[in-house]
């Protein structure tokens, strides 16, 4: 497992971009139709986890057109215009801060998948993460890829550390977290 990890930099990035690709930015309709159909909620990945789920994670109805091109964009491969649209909506005074974080999301992976720029995709990530308004099921999966990246990059103090918070912060106990933190020393 250490040595995927140590694998070149976009291999991390390909496994989100299979996800982004196959995804049509669905969890959110997928949760709005729930709600209007009276279905639970989506199972909950982290049940143990210290953080509370925000309570607005639902772009605004000017934005969502606008993260749903950087989506499509993405799977089109159109990485640079994907950035792009994302950094719009991440100068936009107006975007929540969902809505910036869910752009600073696609951005690092486009970045990742792009041009292999760990380096910039590592300033999105904490971006998202650091606005603190996606879901958990997000949300931590966010971390884990900002652990890989700062490894990757050979950060490595600072991808036990990030390892690190999303074990104390899921209450889990996820192999690929204590991978991490086994390569990393």
């Amino acid at each position: 497992i250490a040595a995927l990890l140590l694998a070149a930099p976009t291999v991390h990035a390909q496994s989100v971009s299979r996800e982004l690709k196959n995804s049509s930015n669905t969890e959110y309709a997928e949760r709005e139709n729930k709600k209007k159909k009276g279905d639970a909620p989506a199972a909950n990945n982290f049940p143990n986890a210290t953080r509370q789920e925000p309570d607005d994670t639902s772009p605004s109805s000017k934005m969502r057109p606008k993260l749903n091109k950087i989506i499509t964009q993405f799977q089109s491969q159109d990485y640079a215009a994907a950035v792009a649209g994302a950094d719009a909506i991440l100068a936009d005074e107006k975007a929540t801060p969902f809505e910036k974080a869910s752009a600073a999301q696609y951005a690092a992976f486009a970045a990742a998948e792009g041009d292999g720029d760990d380096k910039r995709a590592i300033t999105y990530l904490k971006r998202a993460i650091d606005a603190n308004a996606l879901p958990n099921g997000v949300h931590f999966p966010l971390i884990l890829e900002l652990a890989k990246m700062y490894n990757n990059e050979g950060r490595f103090d600072e991808a036990r550390a990030t390892a690190q918070r999303f074990l104390d912060e899921t209450k889990s106990d996820d192999t690929v977290a204590h991978s991490i933190m086994g390569n990393a020393y």
